[in-house]
């Protein structure tokens, strides 16, 4: 039997609409390809702790532990940390809404974050209050206990005597500011989420900004640092041969801690823990 064109447009309209309306209500649904809702992050007014420069000299790293060993190492965790404040803030703002998990947790399987942060390195440092009189004067990472506060450099300290030591703040300059600058993008295919208005989006970025420089400045940071370091090593070693392909992983809790596998949460999510310079998630 041949079906008039028209009748088959009216006998299908009602399926793709159904179709729609069970994506967008699954929290799943996608934008057309190509097509992604994009809002820029940036991240300043914060102290620079420790935990957010590196070092290449195995002496500096044995002195303090929780410096990082490389430029990559420190934006592999920065990344992690803007994930995970970015989670935070949109499983909040999803739970206010009155939003099932299942739905959250779509939601936030299509977020791709991309995140730009130029580490400081710190060849020499300067543990204060500084006893070795007799310290070369080369270019030092100022610190005071868990906070790199000033650098002190061969330039300065000269122009004042070679006798002349980092710890008086008249020679100690500030901190670049590119060290104290976390930038990048949040972007979603989410048809939820890229449908929010400007101010709701606002919102999610200025309460993210506003919570990493907490966290940084209170030095909270520095633990969750310690925290999703050793998640990234559990799951490393849960993964071998770790490629650039999704991989399944419990979420920490609000400490960094590994959840245990629960409902449909955020226990598991899809995410490239391979990537040092872009965390990607996808619905599934």
């Amino acid at each position: 039997m041949n079906i008039p064109k028209t009748m088959l447009s009216h006998l299908t309209a009602p399926f793709i609409i159904s179709l729609t309306i069970t994506s967008i209500v699954s929290g799943c649904g996608v934008l057309p390809a190509g097509q992604a809702s994009t809002w820029i992050l940036t991240v300043t007014g914060f102290t620079l702790p420790v935990a957010m420069v590196y070092t290449g000299d195995a002496a500096i790293r044995a002195r303090l532990s929780n410096i990082a060993s490389s430029r990559g190492a420190v934006q592999a965790l920065v990344n992690r940390i803007v994930m995970q404040t970015v989670f935070d803030v949109l499983e909040s703002q999803g739970r206010s809404a009155l939003l099932p998990d299942a739905v959250i947790s779509s939601i936030l399987g299509q977020l791709t974050i991309n995140i730009t942060y130029e580490p400081l390195e710190c060849k020499m440092v300067a543990l204060m209050p500084m006893v070795d009189t007799q310290d070369p004067m080369d270019d030092k990472c100022i610190i005071v206990g868990n906070t790199v506060t000033g650098i002190c450099t061969k330039m300065m300290a000269g122009a004042l005597g070679p006798a002349l030591m980092c710890n008086m703040a008249m020679v100690i300059g500030a901190i670049t500011p590119r060290h104290l600058t976390i930038g990048g993008t949040i972007s979603t295919s989410n048809i939820i989420m890229a449908n929010w208005s400007r101010t709701m989006w606002q919102s999610v970025v200025n309460r993210t900004a506003a919570q990493m420089v907490h966290d940084v400045t209170e030095q909270m940071i520095s633990q969750r640092f310690e925290d999703i370091r050793q998640k990234m090593v559990q799951v490393e070693r849960a993964t071998p041969g770790c490629h650039q392909h999704q991989q399944s992983v419990r979420s920490p809790d609000v400490n960094g801690r590994l959840t245990s596998p629960g409902p449909p949460h955020l226990n598991s999510l899809s995410t490239h823990y391979c990537s040092l310079h872009a965390v990607s998630f996808s619905c599934i």
